[in-house]
């Protein structure tokens, strides 16, 4: 069990550590304008509601795969950086 779990928590670490490098900040130096594009697949949950405290489930919302696609751009003033996201 003790070997299981450290081999979980080295694979856990080198995603953490690849998750960091792979994600950037927007990169704009002072008075400069940047754009940027973003794009994913969604895999959402259903959505199941119950009705006064029953967990009887009396609503489902069946939510399917879909996609994301976001388009951004900012302006940075210096100390201070503006962003519009368009998704």
């Amino acid at each position: 069990m003790t070997n299981d779990l450290s081999h979980f928590r080295k694979a856990l670490l080198c995603a953490a550590v690849a998750a960091c490098a792979i994600a950037v900040p927007a990169q704009a130096r002072d008075g400069e304008a940047y754009v940027g594009v973003d794009a994913g697949v969604v895999f959402p949950h259903d959505t199941k509601i119950d009705v006064n405290g029953f967990n009887n489930n009396a609503i489902v919302v069946t939510n399917g795969t879909g996609f994301d696609f976001d388009v951004l751009g900012g302006y940075d003033f210096g100390i201070l950086r503006t962003e519009a996201d368009l998704a």
